[in-house]
């Protein structure tokens, strides 16, 4: 199965390259946090093993001194890993949205035609949002709680192989349990975003017309049809939601699990003589250390559903190409006459704008264009400036097609 990393490193990579500094930095104060976790855990244990031996007072007190110094540390390096990690995301996705913009700007009115404002703003706006807290959290805290199981099985193999064994049989069991989940609720999660586009859509395009509403009494209509949509978005909603509580109730029943085992374990080689109290207790507190990110994965896990639905959405805008084309070494001419050929044009395929239509105006001249709403005149200024490509027929200007 794939990693649930993998498919943001393709649309990020290039967003995040230029950030490599800031990310160095952030790896170093984010390894040296873990580094100050695992080592508190080592004073408590010396702490109790020297008390229950009854040991030099000032090496106790040396400990608990360590200790204070670690926890006060660790806490002042999260809060600036934190930060860092927000300001990361900000500026990746900042640049992001620039570029997604332009893009759009870039592309022809066939395309805006088919999609609505409000949709658009959805996706270049709500998606990469749930893609900057996927970077400012998400990404920080798996990679902090890969790191952090990583280093707690290796100290506890220097300890004892048995202690080792049974926690990270909890942390693979939990693993594939939270993997299992994820891949049953992205599709749920990616109906949802493509019905709540809608919604926005629906609601940007109505609220201009607010007036040509009234006049034409549609409010029913509008009303029902708005009803209609918040309808499918409650389902969608409550289908992906409930679908992330049951993979969320899975893993804490891994939780739970890997306490007893724990539990059991340490019992076991305490009572046989193999460890200490000590290491009973930093057994437990190493556990712990592990429960409490991977128990924060498993809360934003409705995030990264959502994010790794947004970032489809995202690609397929980037992935979205301009149909009108320009030439290339062409040149506008100085002074030039507009030219329609045989020019036949619609919007839609079983309704026509245009049909056969040819005229000229030559340099210096003025054409006055009359009639009714809808019966093409935008169109005509549309095509000269090719905002849309001709279904038959040429524009030209001063002789040269606008193609």
């Amino acid at each position: 199965m794939l990693s649930p990393v993998r498919p943001y490193t393709e649309l990020l990579s290039r967003y995040l390259r230029p950030l490599r500094f800031r990310m160095m930095v952030l790896a170093v104060l984010m390894l040296g946090g873990i580094g100050l976790q695992l080592a508190g855990p080592q004073a408590v244990r010396y702490f109790i093993d020297t008390a229950q031996s009854r040991g030099d007072l000032r090496a106790l007190y040396a400990a608990a001194a360590l200790f204070l110094v670690v926890s006060l540390t660790g806490r002042a390096l999260g809060a600036v890993t934190t930060y860092l990690g927000k300001d990361v995301a900000s500026r990746a996705t900042n640049r992001m949205r620039s570029d997604l913009l332009l893009h759009v700007l870039r592309l022809d009115m066939s395309f805006h035609t088919e999609h609505t404002t409000g949709e658009l703003v959805e996706r270049g706006d709500g998606d990469i949002d749930k893609l900057s807290n996927f970077l400012s959290q998400f990404v920080v805290r798996l990679v902090a709680s890969v790191v952090l199981t990583v280093g707690v099985l290796v100290l506890l193999l220097l300890d004892d192989w048995r202690m080792a064994l049974a926690v990270g049989a909890f942390a693979s069991v939990y693993l594939i349990v939270q993997t299992y989940g994820q891949a049953l609720t992205v599709p749920l999660w990616r109906t949802h975003l493509k019905t709540r586009a809608e919604v926005s859509g629906f609601v940007g395009e109505h609220y201009p017309a607010v007036k040509d509403i009234q006049k034409s009494g549609a409010e029913s209509y509008v009303i029902a049809s708005f009803h209609r949509l918040m309808g499918a978005w409650r389902r969608t909603y409550y289908g992906a939601e409930m679908a992330t509580r049951r993979a969320w109730i899975g893993s804490l029943a891994v939780l739970r699990l890997g306490n007893v085992v724990a539990m059991g374990t340490g019992a076991y080689l305490f009572l046989s003589g193999s460890i200490t109290i000590g290491t009973v207790y930093l057994v437990f507190h190493y556990l712990r250390l592990m429960t409490f990110p991977l128990m924060q994965i498993s809360e934003e896990i409705k995030d990264l559903q959502q994010a790794r639905a947004a970032v489809q959405r995202i690609r397929g805008l980037f992935e979205a190409a301009p149909t009108v084309l320009d030439a290339e070494h062409v040149r506008s001419p100085d002074g030039f006459s507009v030219e329609f050929s045989g020019v036949s044009f619609s919007y839609l395929p079983e309704r026509s704008v245009l049909k056969d239509l040819s005229f000229e105006v030559r340099p210096g001249r003025v054409l006055g264009v009359l009639g009714r709403t809808g019966s093409g005149k935008t169109t005509l200024s549309r095509l000269i400036f090719r905002l849309y490509d001709t279904d038959r027929g040429a524009v030209r200007l001063g002789g040269v097609d606008v193609r």
